[in-house]
């Protein structure tokens, strides 16, 4: 139903929220990642409350969380999970390890003006490119 909503309001808030947990439920990072960015661009990260609304289980959203972390350790290039567990930490109040991934997102997809403006408002910034000279020295 929420994806019919999407197509019928395009910019409802609420309804690419279900439909990126549901993604995010079912380990489709990919889409849970560009739903999420959409509720960003429509309305800003989801509190904790409205995420909470929609499970009424926190066991489960953890087990998922757990699954998403994994993810990002098997795949730390994967800008769709690095992006996807930022938000998450950020909806459940954990700015400090969102940040961090959020940065690392950033990097990987530097031209996503969202995510931009997530760490402008933040106070903080990724770097638009990687540096060239990173790694060099370390060899």
């Amino acid at each position: 139903m929420a994806e019919h909503a999407v197509v019928d309001s395009p910019r409802d808030a609420e309804a690419h929220e279900i439909i990126s947990l549901a993604a995010f439920a079912n380990k489709d990072y990919r889409t849970a990642a560009t739903e999420a960015h959409a509720v960003i661009a429509l309305g800003g990260v989801p509190s904790w409350n409205q995420v909470y609304a929609l499970y009424q289980n926190a066991d489960a959203y953890t087990a998922q969380l757990r699954s998403l972390e994994e993810y990002v350790k098997a795949h730390p290039t994967a800008p769709e999970g690095q992006f996807l567990l930022g938000v998450q930490y950020l909806t459940t109040g954990y700015a400090s390890q969102s940040h961090d991934h959020l940065v690392k997102a950033a990097e990987l997809s530097p031209k996503d003006k969202v995510l931009q403006e997530m760490l402008k408002s933040a106070g903080s910034q990724a770097p638009l490119a990687p540096n060239p000279s990173e790694g060099s020295e370390a060899q």
